[in-house]
């Protein structure tokens, strides 16, 4: 179970499934980073609050995240 103040990634979190993990994540006061691969979808993410929205396609996009996940 998801505590608060606790890192999440959520790969792929414009669909389905995502958006619902995003949603628990949040409830619980976790910090997220959320993977989309369009500029589009990364913008949908920010406007649902979140702070952390990350490409997925590129080739830095791991340590990227990993440098989120740090903080």
């Amino acid at each position: 179970s998801v505590q608060a103040a606790e890192s999440v990634l959520v790969h792929a979190a414009e669909g389905g499934v995502g958006l619902k993990a995003l949603q628990a994540a949040k409830a619980r006061g976790a910090s997220v980073v959320a993977t989309a691969g369009s500029p589009l979808k990364r913008g949908l993410l920010r406007a649902m609050g979140v702070k952390h929205a990350v490409g997925s396609r590129g080739i830095g996009f791991v340590d990227e995240v990993s440098g989120l996940m740090i903080e």
